[in-house]
Order: C-alpha cells, then sequence, then structure tokens
C-alpha cells in the first residue's frame, strides 16, 4: 500500500511538472480603447507573446510555483502581477496607464484639427468627416465645414487663412502625395482623389504645423490609412453615378483588399439643368489595392496602391474665340503607390519608414493645341522617435524627393516642349517637453536642400501649452515655413529663391461635459512671393502677402439626444502681391467672413442619419478689365444648404440620398473676360458659374459577412 500511495505521488509530480497553464486575456488603456502590439512576457524569461489588433493575447506555459508577468506598451506605464499556477486557464484584464499621467497632461492643440478616434480631446471622428452633408464623399469638401477655410467653389481645393490652393500639401501615412486632386477643365471643381472610408485618423493643420512636414506655406494635410479589419467582407455599391466592389479578405496577421469602381455622369447631366456645354460629361474608371501585414514584435507594413483614368469634353467659354468657346478634351491617368512599415524598438524607440510614388499625365486636346503634362515624383522618408523619459521624447528623420516635370505643346506645325528635374534632400529633429501636467512644449527645425536653385534652409518649428484647469487650456505656435516656386514658373526660371511664410498663433480651448469651443487668432506674413509681368515676363521673388484673422470653432454632442452639431467662423483680413499682381490688394480667393453650421441627427425610429450643412461666405474679388481699379469687383456671395439621408432598413442595408443647395442659391464665382477690347473699349464678360445649381445623389450600399451586421455608414458623406 506505502508503494501504491508513492508511485501515485511521483507520477502526481510528473504531470504536475509538464502541465500546461493558459494565460489569455486583453490589454486596454485606462479609456478603454484596446492597444495592438503591448509585450507580454514572464520575468527573466523568454516565455510570452504579443497583443493583437483588438488587444487580445493568448499563450500557454508549462513554469510551475509563481512568475512575475510583464505587460509593456510604449507611452504607458509597465504592468505587472505575480501569477500562481495551478493548472487552471488564467484569464488577464490588463489596463494600462499612461505614462506621466499624459491623459490628465496639457496638450499642444495651436493650429491643429485632428479628426482622429484616438485624440485625447476630439473635435471630428474619422464618421463625422465622412457623415457630412454637402460633402460629396471628398475628405477636402467637409474639410472647408472647419474654420480656417474659404469655399472657392471654382476650385474645390482647399484655401486655407490667406493662402491660395497650392500651399497644402496632402501626406498619407507620413508619405508625400504629389497630386492630391483630380484634372478638371477651367474653372470646374476637381475634387480630392481617395475615398475617405480608408482612413483611420486625419490631421489638418492649419497652421504651425510640425517639422516633419515642409514645403507648405499654409497648412498639411495628414490622412492615416487603417491597420488590419476585423472580418472578411464584400461591399457593393449601386449608384446613380456608377457603381463600386470591394473585397477584403483575412490570413495570418494580414488583410488584403481590391476594390474597383466606375462613374459616370451621363444620366446626371442629362436629368439636372447644367451650366456646362457637356460633349461627354465626366467618366472614370478606377481601382485601389491595399495589403496590411502585421510583422515581427508589433510591426506593421502596408501597401497601397490607386490608379485611375479619367475623361471628359465640353465646349469652354472663350470670348476671344469668334464662336465664343472652343473645345476641352481631357484625359487624366494617374498612379499612387504607399509602401510604409512601424514598429517600436525595445521599451524606448519607435521606427517608421516608406516611400510614394506618383504619377499624373494630363491629356488635353483643345480645338487650336494639344497640350501634355506629365508630373512624376518618388519620396522617401526615414522617422525615428526616442521616448527619453516620462516627460521628454525626441523624434527625427530625413526624406528624399526626387520629381520631374514636364509640358509638350503642339500647335499645328509648332512644337514645343518644357521640363524641369528637382532633387530635394531635408532632414528634421523635434522635442516634446513636459515640464509638468500644466505646461508643455514642442521645439524643432528642419533643414532642407533644393538642387534647382541651391538654397540650404532651415526653418524653426515652436509651440507650448498650459492648461488652465482640467476643462481649459491656452497654447501658441510659431514656425517658418518655404515652398519651391510653382510648376509653371520653374518650367520657364530656375533662377528663383523659395517663397516664405511666419505663422504666429495663440489658441484658447475648453472641452467640458461633450462641449468643445476653440478661439484662434492668428497672423501670418509672406516673402519672395512669385511674381511677373502680365506677358510671365520678369520672374522674381518681388511678391509679399499677409493674413490675420480668428477662427471659432464650437461642437456639441451633448445638448440634444441623438444628435451632434458643430459651428464654424473665420474672419479673414488678407492682401497680397504676387503672380501679375500690379499691387497689393486682397486675392480673389479670399472672403473676409466665412460660417459653417453642420448637424447630424439620428432617429432611431426610422433607423436613419439626417444631415443638414449651411455654409455662407462674404463676397470674393475680382479683376474686371472694364474698371480702373485693379481687383476691386465683388462676387456674389456663397450660400448652400445641403442635405443627406441614410436609410437603413436592415444592419447591412443602407440607402442613401444626398442633395446640395437645396434652396437653389444663385452661386456666382466671378466673371471671364475677352483678352482684347472692342471697338467701344468695352471687354466681353461672362459669368462664372457652378456647373450645375444641385446635385442630386442617390444610392444603395450593401455588406456582405458571416455575421451579416456589418456595413458602409462610415463611407457615406
Amino acid at each position: 500500500m506505502k508503494h501504491l500511495i508513492l508511485f501515485f505521488i511521483i507520477l502526481n509530480t510528473a504531470l504536475s511538472a509538464k502541465a500546461q497553464t493558459t494565460i489569455h486575456g486583453v490589454v486596454k488603456e485606462a479609456g478603454g480603447e484596446k492597444l495592438p502590439g503591448a509585450n507580454i512576457y514572464f520575468d527573466q524569461t523568454q516565455i510570452g507573446t504579443t497583443s493583437n489588433i483588438d488587444g487580445t493575447f493568448k499563450f500557454t506555459t508549462s513554469l510551475i510555483g509563481k512568475a512575475s508577468l510583464h505587460v509593456d506598451f510604449i507611452g504607458y506605464k509597465s504592468f505587472v502581477q505575480t501569477i500562481s499556477f495551478n493548472g487552471d486557464s488564467i484569464f488577464m484584464n490588463v489596463i494600462l496607464k499612461e505614462s506621466f499621467n499624459q491623459i490628465e497632461a496639457v496638450t499642444i492643440s495651436a493650429g491643429a484639427f485632428e479628426a482622429s478616434d484616438k485624440m485625447k480631446s476630439v473635435e471630428l471622428r474619422s464618421l463625422d468627416i465622412v457623415t457630412t452633408a454637402g460633402a460629396l464623399g471628398d475628405i477636402s469638401g467637409a474639410l472647408q465645414t472647419l474654420p480656417g477655410t474659404t469655399t472657392v467653389g471654382e476650385s474645390g481645393r482647399l484655401f486655407v487663412r490667406g493662402g491660395d490652393d497650392t500651399e497644402t500639401q496632402t501626406f498619407i501615412d507620413g508619405l508625400l502625395v504629389a497630386n492630391p486632386y483630380t484634372t478638371s477643365a477651367p474653372n470646374l471643381a476637381v475634387r480630392g482623389r481617395f475615398n475617405p472610408f480608408i482612413f483611420s485618423g486625419t490631421i489638418f493643420s492649419v497652421g504651425a504645423y510640425s517639422a516633419e512636414y515642409g514645403q507648405a506655406l499654409s497648412s498639411v494635410l495628414q490622412l492615416n490609412t487603417k491597420d488590419l479589419p476585423r472580418e472578411n467582407k464584400t461591399d457593393v455599391s449601386l449608384m446613380t453615378v456608377g457603381g463600386s466592389g470591394a473585397v477584403t479578405r483575412l490570413g495570418k496577421n494580414r488583410a488584403l483588399t481590391a476594390t474597383l469602381d466606375y462613374n459616370n455622369l451621363a444620366t446626371y447631366t442629362g436629368i439636372i439643368s447644367q451650366n456646362v456645354d457637356w460633349i461627354k460629361p465626366p467618366e472614370s474608371i478606377g481601382g485601389e489595392l491595399s495589403f496590411r501585414q502585421k510583422t515581427n514584435g508589433n510591426g506593421m507594413f502596408k501597401l497601397y496602391g490607386k490608379f485611375g483614368r479619367n475623361k471628359l469634353k465640353l465646349n469652354t467659354i472663350d470670348l476671344d474665340a469668334e464662336e465664343g468657346s472652343r473645345s476641352f478634351d481631357l484625359q487624366n491617368d494617374n498612379i499612387y503607390l504607399n509602401s510604409n512599415w512601424r514598429r517600436t524598438l525595445g521599451d524606448k524607440w519607435r521606427i517608421k519608414t516608406g516611400a510614394s510614388y506618383t504619377k499624373n499625365v494630363d491629356d488635353i486636346n483643345l480645338s487650336d493645341a494639344d497640350v501634355t503634362e506629365n508630373l512624376e515624383a518618388g519620396f522617401f522618408k526615414l522617422v525615428m522617435k526616442n521616448y527619453t523619459s516620462d516627460k521628454v521624447s525626441i523624434k527625427f528623420g530625413g526624406e528624399a524627393l526626387i520629381q520631374t516635370f514636364s509640358e509638350k505643346i503642339e500647335v499645328e506645325s509648332f512644337r514645343q516642349t518644357n521640363n524641369y528635374t528637382e532633387n530635394r534632400f531635408s532632414g528634421f529633429g523635434e522635442a516634446e517637453i513636459y515640464l509638468s501636467t500644466r505646461v508643455a512644449m514642442q521645439v524643432g527645425g528642419r533643414l532642407e536642400h533644393s538642387d534647382i536653385n541651391d538654397q540650404l534652409l532651415f526653418a524653426p518649428r515652436f509651440s507650448s501649452a498650459y492648461k488652465l484647469n482640467e476643462n481649459s487650456q491656452v497654447s501658441l505656435a510659431y514656425g517658418q515655413f518655404y515652398q519651391q516656386a510653382p510648376k509653371n514658373v520653374l518650367l520657364k526660371t530656375s533662377n528663383v529663391e523659395e517663397q516664405q511664410s511666419n505663422h504666429y498663433i495663440l489658441n484658447y480651448q475648453v472641452n467640458k461635459n461633450k462641449r468643445l469651443l476653440r478661439v484662434e487668432p492668428y497672423y501670418k506674413n509672406y516673402k519672395n512671393l512669385i511674381s511677373y509681368k502680365s506677358d510671365f515676363s520678369e520672374i522674381g521673388n518681388q511678391g509679399k502677402a499677409y493674413a490675420y484673422g480668428l477662427d471659432v470653432f464650437y461642437k456639441d454632442w451633448r445638448t440634444i439626444k441623438n444628435a451632434q452639431f458643430w459651428v464654424s467662423y473665420s474672419y479673414l483680413n488678407t492682401e497680397r502681391k504676387y503672380k501679375d499682381y500690379p499691387e497689393q490688394v486682397i486675392p480673389t480667393f479670399a472672403s473676409k467672413h466665412s460660417l459653417s453650421v453642420v448637424y447630424k441627427h439620428w432617429v432611431s425610429d426610422l433607423k436613419s442619419m439626417i444631415s443638414i450643412s449651411v455654409r455662407y461666405s462674404t463676397p470674393r474679388t475680382f479683376n474686371d478689365p472694364n474698371q480702373s481699379k485693379f481687383n476691386d469687383s465683388r462676387t456674389e456671395p456663397f450660400r448652400t444648404l445641403d442635405l443627406s439621408w441614410s436609410f437603413l432598413p436592415k444592419k447591412h442595408i443602407i440607402f442613401y440620398t444626398a442633395i446640395t443647395n437645396v434652396l437653389g442659391f444663385e452661386n456666382k464665382f466671378g466673371s471671364r473676360f475677352s483678352s482684347q477690347a472692342d471697338s467701344n473699349g468695352t471687354y466681353a464678360q461672362s459669368d462664372i458659374l457652378p456647373s450645375a445649381k444641385r446635385f442630386i445623389f442617390i444610392g444603395c450600399f450593401l455588406t456582405f459577412t458571416k455575421k451579416g451586421t456589418a456595413n458602409q455608414l462610415n463611407t457615406l458623406n
């Protein structure tokens, strides 16, 4: 009997020694956000794992007795807990607290509007951007409901705080998009090339942006793509302007999404009265391919590609032509590729690197000439960030841009080709310092060199913030910015300096009880702007400008149940002398006062999201050669009321309708004139109008998944 008892004791000991204990759980921050890529391990062993994209983790161990489990994630305090092994599965609900209590610390906000679900003070969520009536699926259109922007209806591009449309740069995952807009005919609005639904976050810096970015005199738009999706799905979109399909498939730590879309406005232009003499309404075909792979440790590799072809043909108004018009036939081909990789290195380092490529070809056939413009740009970037301590982090890196642009003109037997190539190399460094939970500052600079004009330029950047109390703070920012001359100038000469602007911004912000108020006065001055004579001679850097104003933003998602709304107001006072302006005047793209109101309401009984957007801008200037004073004429004020309705009869089906300018306001964007006066000394005149008074859109969006609960609500506008 004693031998039998001894045998069972030995057997039990052996089995216990080989027993496997399963450790599983989830890693979250204090606010409930799940953290992917956290390091989970037992002290003084190589046993452990990293958390998945949804923060979960699971592994087994044959350890016995007790051991210390560590959970580490950059920017958060380490989590340590002693585990006792008894053969049972162990579940861990790990909640990490930010280092230095940064959740309660001051945040630097001067000049930046962030539309990210992870922002400490959220102003616009990603869903907000794509559910704004009147945006029509265009990110730039949605951003025009924010303060600091001016609506220029005949352009469609972003005009920010007295800067023209060339002064904003767009980046995807930190990498340059050299041509972010579609191509259209003169005085017809363009759109952004990218669908909002591929992005998880948006940062719109309307001034004094980070030293990581350059070559933008006014603002930077940073778009960050999504990581791994949660499930396989197929999306189908049926619309009055075309259709699209997208398929997403998951593998082990990887995902692939392929999209194909086709749009044709022939039906729309045939039904809705047009201000344009279309010969062939806009038609486009395009596709996207997105691959995401989780790499060793907590790394993430992304590859994104987009291609598109756009065609249109119309008779444009030409007051110098005998018929009063001439044909304009456009074919645009665009390719954009973006590859980037990021990961943490140890406890204190983070690396991000990547490259982007843009190729854009505009083939324009006019009644009397053929013009072909070809842009190619390669962009390479490396960023390192070191979390020196809880209170100090340092970011530094470098980038290179290789860009070529050519223009070929053929008029009967005459042919001419002009081109240039630019090689630009830049380095930057920036330190973020918390002096206390109430005081923070960011100090940095950027060094750039271009071989076109052989200039070596240094641009300092500084911003700081002081927390007044739990809910409010003030911040200020200063930055110096440079930008190369426009393409049409560099085709003529390289003997010009880079243009310069300086930003000074003061910001007050209070965020309490789901109500946010921002008040931001600013001042900008420009020098070395490109200027030339009306015949495009005497090109130089004699231009200058100033802009000052006040931006006010209020957002409320508490006062009205199931609703949110925001109000934006901008005051702008600006003058500039550039291009062929003979004197310093208010530029044609500036409105002194701009107001927008956006309201969204979820009606649960109707399973509907209703959105209303109202925008108003005071008249802009334009030059009438029949008047004695330059640029002294005024447009009509811009007014629009836009509506959209999303109806969800089932979770995976959405019916969507949108109408712009419901009340039919007569918006006029100035006038075009003949280049020569008639016998009476009068220049012929014609109004610049939108392509149509209204745009009406109807679509049905279906999503097919295994659970059948996903939908495309976040892809709608």
